[in-house]
C-alpha cells in the first residue's frame, strides 16, 4: 500500500471518528458533555478537524465532503431538539459551518502542496498512479 493511501485511509478513520464523537457529545445530556475552550471555538475547532481530514480523505471531492460535513452539524443541530436540555441555535451551525471552511481549506492547501512535491503526481488521481507503475 503506497503512502498515499495511507494517509487518505487514516484521515478517513479519524474524520469518522471524530464525526461520531461529536454527535456523541452533542446528543448527549449536558452534563456529560466535555469543556475545553468556549463553546463558539470548540464548534469551530471540531469541526476544523473533521472538515481537514474529510479533505484529505477525498482530495477530489470536496464540494461533496463539504456538504456533507454540513449536512451532518445541521442534522444534529435539529436532533438536539429531540433530547431534553439540549437545544440546536443558527449560530452554533454558523460555528459549525466555518470550522468546516477552514478545515477543508486547510486540507486544499496541504493536497496543493503535496502535489508540488517529488511523486506528488500520485497525490491526485489514480489514473496517474497506474501509468507510472
Amino acid at each position: 500500500m503506497n503512502v498515499v493511501r495511507t494517509v487518505r485511509i487514516a484521515a478517513l478513520i479519524g474524520a469518522a471518528s471524530g464525526l461520531g464523537f461529536v454527535a456523541y457529545v452533542t446528543l448527549s445530556p449536558i452534563e456529560q458533555r466535555p469543556v475545553i475552550a468556549g463553546i463558539g471555538i470548540e464548534h469551530v475547532a471540531a469541526f476544523g478537524v473533521i472538515g481537514g481530514l474529510f479533505g484529505l480523505a477525498f482530495p477530489r471531492r470536496v464540494l461533496p465532503s463539504f456538504l456533507f460535513v454540513i449536512a451532518c452539524a445541521a442534522c444534529l443541530e435539529a436532533a438536539q431538539h429531540l433530547v431534553p436540555g439540549r437545544h440546536g441555535r443558527w449560530v452554533d451551525l454558523g460555528m459549525k459551518a466555518l470550522g468546516s471552511c477552514l478545515g477543508f481549506g486547510g486540507a486544499m492547501i496541504v493536497n496543493a502542496v503535496a502535489r508540488r512535491l517529488p511523486g506528488g503526481d500520485l497525490w491526485v488521481a489514480k489514473k496517474y498512479a497506474r501509468k507510472t507503475a
